[in-house]
């Protein structure tokens, strides 16, 4: 995992510009990802770009023709 890469030095950090964090709404408190992101920034004084992803449920309510994946969307 990306935490214990950092914490063994087998992730070069001094070389990470952006992070991406899939299923960014798990990523507090004591989650792995949380602490591999506070040991960049406080421990290794990397200032990264970070970008979260969270998937959205879908929703029923558009029209066929909005919906993600139609021809027209």
């Amino acid at each position: 995992a990306f935490r214990n890469d950092l914490a063994l030095g087998v992730t070069p950090a001094h070389r990470i510009v952006c992070v991406v964090v899939d299923e960014c709404h798990r990523c507090v408190g004591k989650s792995d990802g949380a602490v591999a992101l506070r040991t960049l920034s406080e421990k290794l004084g990397v200032a990264a770009r970070v970008v979260g992803l969270s998937a959205t449920p879908g929703s029923t309510t558009l029209p066929p023709s909005r919906r993600p994946g139609s021809a027209t969307a």
